[in-house]
């Protein structure tokens, strides 16, 4: 005869709400298992207080997540365990309207630990996250921290987790990642924004280290030099240039593969190389090509939204080759005469030439009206009403 399988994960779980439960009720609170569907929270604990020899439910919460068995101390370190979990359900917690705790309950021992998931408690790791539990929280001496945290739940919205990516520019001022490698690392920051992650672009230089070092050697002489006095004032020039370019590479990045303007127009999420060429471009143009013509024999374009007095300018340098191409492609023959009549638009330039001198063009463009007009990057779409491939090409 057949009958239904008891499973040893059904008898665990259950243990180990059981133990939860028992240990809320030794506090004097109230704990209440979720009897419906979940999506990573087990159950609530209410706080009860004391007035005048009464107890009250005080309606204040903090919502529960159990784990129960063996399995989920076997990862420890000489102060914690380290609870794995998915990045989605990491966000869910550090989302919720109340505050959250993990509880890990050793159905051997009968012993449970908790750990609050906030900003810091939670880490991003390359499966998803964790979440440290001290192993100092015994869930039996919980009940201060408990009533605490449930005081403090009035407003949670805290910020997901961040996903951090790091780019180095090489002593010649060039991203020196390898072309395979930075096209992961742009699939990999396509996908975080898709996932609506939280991201932090930081770009650094190799020579900022060189700078830092010989700094600090000229800094810690007793008595130094004119000379090196002189050379200090040169060492502190440089690292302020590194922190202005900085700020704006990183922004220009971040614009470059987020911004609804630009991405979601020209840069799909499985055109990972595409992006990679963006841009490593955009960071050429930004330090090399913005300031004045560097292609002799080459086209200068302008591409503009619209009224030249209070719009973004986009510098677009070809260099000779591209100009043929680009010639080539609009049937231009040698004369760029056409170009002087507001009869071509950003779109017109395909392939390569948009990915390689437009966009990178057009993003440096759009960071110094950001400065200039005092809005946000995030602002930008909104505030310009004409989108990106609508704008107006023509010569410089």
């Amino acid at each position: 005869m057949q009958l239904p399988i008891v499973k040893d994960s059904d008898e665990t779980s259950e243990k180990g709400v059981n133990l939860v439960g028992t240990a809320i009720a030794d506090l004097g609170h109230i704990f209440r298992e979720n009897e419906r569907r979940d999506f990573g929270i087990d159950g609530q604990i209410e706080i009860v207080t004391d007035s005048q020899d009464k107890r009250y439910a005080s309606g204040r919460l903090v919502a529960v997540q159990i784990k129960s068995g063996t399995s989920y101390f076997a990862q420890e370190t000489e102060d914690c365990f380290i609870h794995y979990c998915s990045l989605a359900h990491a966000n869910y917690w550090l989302g919720h309207s109340l505050p959250v705790v993990v509880i890990l309950c050793n159905t051997i021992s009968g012993t449970c630990y908790w750990a609050q998931v906030t900003a810091t408690s939670v880490q991003k790791t390359d499966h998803g996250a964790k979440v440290k539990v001290p192993k100092g929280n015994a869930l039996e001496f919980a009940s201060n921290a408990l009533v605490a945290m449930a005081a403090a739940s009035t407003d949670n919205d805290q910020d997901p987790i961040q996903s951090t990516y790091e780019i180095l520019l090489n002593e010649s001022y060039e991203v020196k990642a390898s072309t395979e490698e930075l096209g992961v690392l742009c699939g990999e920051i396509l996908r975080s924004f898709q996932r609506n992650e939280k991201v932090k672009i930081n770009v650094s230089f190799e020579l900022e280290a060189l700078v830092a070092r010989e700094s600090d050697v000229i800094k810690s002489t007793v008595r130094p030099t004119l000379e090196q006095r002189g050379r200090l004032l040169e060492l502190e020039g440089m690292y302020d240039w590194f922190q202005a370019k900085r700020s704006h590479l990183e922004r220009g990045i971040m614009m470059l593969l987020n911004e609804n303007l630009i991405c979601s127009i020209y840069l799909a999420s499985n055109k990972q190389n595409d992006a990679a060429l963006a841009l490593r471009s955009f960071v050429e143009h930004y330090i090399f090509h913005r300031v004045q013509p560097t292609f002799l024999n080459g086209l200068n374009l302008d591409s503009f939204p619209g009224d030249l007095t209070i719009n973004p300018v986009a510098k677009i340098q070809l260099n000779e080759e591209e100009k043929k191409l680009f010639f080539d492609e609009h049937s231009l023959g040698d004369c760029g005469t056409p170009l002087t009549f507001p009869g071509y638009f950003f779109s017109d330039l395909s392939g390569r030439l948009m990915l390689s001198r437009g966009l990178p063009a057009a993003v440096t463009a759009l960071l110094f009206f950001a400065d200039k007009s005092g809005l946000r990057d995030k602002q930008l779409a909104s505030n310009i009403a004409t989108s990106l491939s609508d704008w107006r090409l023509g010569l410089s």
